[in-house]
């Protein structure tokens, strides 16, 4: 929708006039209608012609808010009716819908009085811009959800986690195995020295013993000491497969690495700002 050049509006009064055989001076022309006019009205109208043009070429390099102020000084300079429209055409390209529609209507009243039985030659568009600027304003579009996270991440999260847990469960159990393996050990040590020592003193006196009573008991002695001996052998098998179940369950474990990224929080972002969660433990 192109604007109103300088005083458009009063040439086509002017023209309407000159068609009917009377004289007369379109609006805007710097020559005096008679030599009595007063010379400060020729100085207004140059000021607001110099606005103007100032005006038109801020509305062509998009500074809205520059050419309304300057068609608003010249509309005070100069009332005209095409001043009015193109301070309406500026508030609607600064969204301000209101004041907008405000110039629009009064751009017609003042048309209308300034130029009685012509039809402004933009008329149509006029009521059409009212129409449009009245309706209410459309609902902004929300913004659409951030898509859900997907089974991978999730099964990476679980992953984590269970990595985590496995090296806990396996270094409770390594150690604690440990410790029953470094028990029966000494157990069995002790046991064994405390047996073959009995066992030893039993088979000397087995040996020196000439009745056959004492022959028997220590005899007797003798094969005491050595269940326990054998008992110390299997307390000592304990104990190795105590240990060696130990060291499979430490060096079994998940890597350090590996564990200690269930406890961090891994963000990764998405299209459009959202984020997930690739890893981590809650």
């Amino acid at each position: 929708m192109r604007r109103f050049g300088w005083c458009k509006s009063t040439l086509f009064v002017a023209l309407a006039v000159m068609a009917s055989g009377s004289p007369t001076r379109a609006y805007g022309d710097d020559t005096p209608a008679s030599q009595g006019a007063p010379n400060d009205a020729a100085d207004s109208t140059r000021k607001a012609r110099r606005l103007f043009e100032q005006a038109e070429t801020q509305y062509r390099l998009g500074n809205f808010d520059s050419a309304l102020r300057a068609y608003q000084a010249a509309l005070e300079r100069r009332p005209d009716p095409s001043l009015v429209f193109n301070i309406a055409q500026c508030f609607r390209q600064l969204k301000n819908r209101e004041r907008a529609v405000f110039y629009y209507r009064l751009f017609l009243s003042d048309w209308e009085r300034a130029n009685p039985g012509i039809t402004p030659p933009n008329e149509a568009e006029v009521r059409q811009f009212i129409k449009e600027l009245e309706q209410p304003e459309p609902a902004p579009v929300p913004p659409s959800p951030p898509p859900p996270v997907a089974a991978p991440l999730a099964s990476a999260v679980a992953a984590d986690s269970e990595a985590a847990a496995t090296r806990r469960s396996k270094t409770i159990w390594g150690y604690t195995f440990l410790g029953i393996g470094v028990a029966l050990g000494v157990t069995a040590g002790a046991l064994y020295g405390v047996a073959k020592g009995q066992g030893d003193d039993a088979h000397t006196q087995y040996m020196a013993a000439t009745d056959p009573q004492t022959t028997t008991d220590r005899r007797g002695d003798v094969e005491s000491a050595n269940s326990k001996i054998i008992a110390c052998y299997v307390l000592t098998g304990a104990a190795v497969a105590a240990l060696g179940f130990s060291l499979y369950e430490l060096l079994s474990r998940p890597s350090a690495e590996e564990a200690s990224r269930a406890s961090r929080v891994t963000i990764a972002p998405l299209p459009g700002g959202a984020a997930v969660i690739l890893g981590g433990r809650f």
